[in-house]
C-alpha cells in the first residue's frame, strides 16, 4: 500500500509508535505491579477502576 502511495510511510511509523508506546500492554503491567505493591491503590482499582486510570 505504501508502494501504491495509498499510505505515507511516516504516518505508518507514527501509528506503530503510538500503539507500541502509549497503548501497549506495558501500561496494564504497570497498573498491576502498582496494585501488588500498594494496597490502597489496589482497593481503589477494584472499587473505582475508571478513577484510578
Amino acid at each position: 500500500m505504501v508502494s501504491k502511495a495509498l499510505f505515507d510511510p511516516t504516518a505508518i511509523d507514527e501509528m506503530v509508535d503510538y500503539y507500541e508506546n502509549r497503548i501497549g500492554p506495558h501500561i496494564v503491567a504497570k497498573i498491576v505491579a502498582t496494585a501488588w505493591n500498594n494496597a490502597a491503590f489496589k482497593h481503589r482499582l477494584l472499587t473505582e477502576p475508571l478513577l484510578v486510570v
